[in-house]
């Protein structure tokens, strides 16, 4: 029994034994398992984090966009290798720097941290940063702000591309862009201008010839004598203005000839005087008896007046402007002092002025197309450039000094002819030089035909006036037999000059032809726009040059 019972205790301990610690036994396991599941997906995870922050890494590392991190306080905390290529800082530079260091656009920038730091993302910013090396660049930043766990910001993320060369691009484009206009207006400009100057010189012929004719039937001190004079003196300023306007309009051909450059400088003061603020004072200091020099003389005033305008601009309170001419000598021993120029005699043209001075960095510059210190809307920088190249074309040179402290002097040395022809033209002969024959006279204004008339009739001509083209193919066609010449107007409604003239042409070959215009096309004479022209003159031509030249074609000659 008690072993039974002992057998039967045994077996219920034994039992309760096994039972329990096969119980025991299997918790065990599934704990095991469950645990070894939690490392695996821990593992996984981890490795997923490892994985994913590579990715990212590399993404942030290989980026050719640079890529900044940021806290709070704008301190930078992280860069990729281009954000360190592009603010050429090292690593432990660049993260001992806040956004202020290297901020060029604060005005725009700090309103644009405000809004990242609200939640808000910023995209397509276009500002300025500047380099270690002080160089200003110009980027398009897109940030966004990072957040913790409770939304909170705690830093920025910022991507930023370099855009300095594109806006560069862009700059220049629109700087053409203007330029173009600028060449348009000065076409259009040009087109106005010869338009203008032909009707202007029309009526300045006419003014001119009742002027000269006035003059014919009086003598010095005679009334009305000094009145005729002073409107012939008038008409030929004007003629010499509308000729100024046509030269910059490239409306009239370019003529190189012996010109006194005094005389030149005395015609450019009166116009300055006019021109410029009266605070500033013009001062010419020339040398008697100079040389002359071969060049045509409304280029070179041109090329003057441009330099005397900058001048101008330069002393906006008022100064003084001087202008100087020199005879100098150019030798092997100066010649470094003179760019690009062979010895030999020259004539130096100085002027300076009192006004703000050119910077050293920019004084080299200034003769390059396109550079100007000027805001947009008030110089296109091809000034001066154009300037050197009329300057050059002559044999010269050109240069600029500007000494500490202000003013600026722009010396210009053109070769001396080697003779002297003197400033004054003189005022024409009243003569009419006698001839005999019969003249076609063809123009479409009645006061030109009328006062030409006159004048021929008085130097022994006979006249036949047509009125226009279509009237000057009519009569000749009808009276050719006893035409001797035709003084044959280039601009006219209907058919002009040139279509008359190969009409007139093929009716007779040999047909004498004298061709007269306000103003001469595409920078042209008569002579090499239309073959076979014997003479061309330019309106508005005097009572000698007419008669000379209608003597001259009929002599032959």
């Amino acid at each position: 029994m008690i072993e039974k019972r002992s057998g039967g205790e045994s077996g219920k301990l034994d039992g309760g034994l096994k039972t329990e610690p096969a119980c025991v036994g299997e918790r065990g396991a599934g704990e095991e398992e469950a645990a070894t599941r939690d490392l695996s997906d821990r593992a996984r995870m981890i490795r997923e984090l490892r994985e994913s922050e590579q990715k990212y890494r590399g993404i942030f590392d290989e980026s050719i966009a640079a890529i900044y991190v940021f806290d709070r306080e704008m301190h930078f905390i992280d860069s990729n290798q281009a954000g360190l290529d592009l603010l050429g800082y090292t690593r432990e530079e660049l993260l001992g720097l806040r956004i202020p260091d290297v901020d060029a656009d604060p005005a725009a920038v700090e309103p644009a941290h405000d809004r990242l730091l609200h939640g808000e993302r910023i995209t397509n910013f276009e500002h300025r940063l500047r380099r270690k090396d002080g160089t200003v660049i110009t980027v398009l930043n897109n940030s966004r702000p990072l957040t913790g766990l409770d939304g909170e910001v705690t830093g920025l993320q910022s991507t930023i591309i370099d855009i300095t060369d594109r806006k560069a691009a862009e700059v220049d484009r629109e700087r053409l862009h203007q330029q173009l206009l600028q060449s348009s207006k000065l076409d259009a400009l040009g087109h106005l201008a010869g338009g203008v100057a032909h009707d202007f010189n029309n009526l300045l012929a006419v003014i001119l010839f009742n002027a000269q004719l006035g003059k014919l039937d009086l003598k010095p001190g005679d009334p009305g004598y000094d009145a005729f004079l002073q409107i012939e003196e008038a008409a030929l300023r004007s003629k010499e203005l509308t000729m100024k306007m046509l030269t910059f309009a490239r409306k009239e051909e370019l003529k190189s000839r012996p010109a006194s450059i005094n005389a030149i400088i005395r015609d450019l003061h009166e116009m300055l005087s006019r021109t410029l603020m009266k605070s500033i004072q013009i001062d010419l200091d020339l040398e008697e008896q100079l040389p002359d020099v071969v060049v045509d003389g409304n280029q070179i005033q041109l090329a003057l007046l441009n330099i005397c305008t900058n001048a101008s601009d330069a002393m906006p309170g008022g100064g003084t402007l001087r202008i100087e001419t020199r005879r100098v000598t150019v030798d092997e021993k100066n010649r470094r002092d003179f760019s690009g120029v062979e010895p030999g005699e020259y004539i130096q043209i100085l002027t300076t002025d009192t006004g703000t001075g050119i910077p050293e960095e920019d004084i080299d510059r200034i003769f390059d197309p396109f550079f100007t210190t000027k805001a947009p809307d008030r110089g296109t920088g091809l000034g001066l450039s154009v300037v050197l190249g009329t300057i050059r074309n002559y044999g010269g040179s050109i240069d600029a000094m500007s000494p500490p402290g202000g003013g600026t002097t722009i010396r210009i040395v053109l070769p001396a002819s080697g003779a002297y022809f003197g400033e004054a033209v003189g005022s024409p002969k009243k003569e009419i030089v006698k001839g005999s024959g019969t003249i076609l006279v063809v123009d479409d204004e009645e006061q030109v035909l009328d006062v030409v008339g006159r004048i021929l009739r008085r130097a022994g001509y006979s006249i036949i006036e047509a009125h226009g083209g279509e009237e000057a193919i009519e009569r000749f066609r009808k009276e050719r037999a006893r035409i001797d010449l035709v003084l044959l107007d280039m601009i006219m409604p209907g058919k002009d000059g040139k279509a008359v003239y190969e009409v007139l042409r093929k009716i007779e070959p040999g047909v004498k032809v004298i061709l007269s215009s306000g103003y001469t096309l595409d920078g042209h004479i008569g002579e090499e726009m239309v073959d076979g022209i014997a003479r061309y003159v330019q309106k508005p031509y005097g009572i000698t040059e007419l008669c000379g030249a209608i003597q001259e074609t009929l002599a032959g000659s």
